[in-house]
């Protein structure tokens, strides 16, 4: 594989001795909408920051388009739970820092998406439900230009008529020189838009797959797949 894309070789992360996450080596191109699987508590959380530095101290290296030190921060857009956000803020406002804090954050795309999403930004962040919270943030993640998206469950709050709506969406905000990354429940709902999926287990990577293959090679549906390897291993 060339340089553009993330590579993970080796990446192992403790916190204090315990094992979170332990020898994961995978090579992803960009172009791709990769699903990370796996049980509460198998890591997917701490994967996610470790690519994105945000978790120090962890054992291997990570590359992003050829970048492996903390620069590939400016790469990388992570999902962000908004909790530093007084709750009396407006949508507008938190706008305004991303704005600022983001040279690559696209006004336009934002707002797009909040349209799409239907979020009114002169709302407070405090009045949103939870579901409208994720949309939000998830707007927020995609208006970057950038090279790799983090959603970190991104739907759990969602209801199912609008994560339907979201999630046959997503290939029309991902870039063709991007990759999203997405951990999820919601495997099924998510399984015709996604290209692969990376399934964790006992804190280190089972299989990295093209879900074609699996479709094609094993005759299962994504969510069937994961099921039965998750079992035989």
């Amino acid at each position: 594989m060339s340089a553009q894309g993330l590579e993970l070789q080796h990446v192992g992360y403790k916190k204090m001795t315990k094992v979170i996450l332990n020898d994961i080596s995978v090579k992803i191109p960009l172009g791709r909408l990769v699903v990370l699987l796996g049980e509460n508590g198998v890591g997917k959380t701490t994967l996610m920051r470790v690519i994105s530095d945000l978790n120090k101290g962890y054992q291997g290296k990570v590359c992003l388009n050829g970048v492996s030190d903390e620069r590939r921060k400016s790469l990388i857009s992570f999902s962000d739970n908004l909790s530093s956000f007084r709750s009396k803020i407006s949508l507008n406002d938190v706008i305004a820092f991303y704005q600022q804090g983001y040279p690559d954050f696209d006004l336009q795309r934002v707002n797009e998406l909040l349209n799409f999403m239907r979020i009114d930004p002169l709302q407070r962040l405090g009045s949103l439900s939870k579901g409208n919270r994720e949309k939000f943030v998830i707007a927020l993640t995609l208006a970057r230009r950038t090279r790799l998206y983090l959603l970190d469950e991104p739907l759990s709050g969602v209801d199912i008529f609008s994560r339907d709506k979201i999630i046959s969406s997503l290939v029309k905000w991902i870039d063709n020189d991007s990759l999203l990354l997405i951990s999820t429940h919601h495997l099924s709902e998510l399984e015709q838009v996604i290209d692969d999926v990376l399934i964790l287990k006992d804190q280190t990577m089972l299989e990295y797959r093209n879900v074609e293959d699996i479709r094609q090679q094993e005759g299962l549906s994504v969510e069937e797949y994961y099921r039965q390897t998750y079992l035989e291993h």
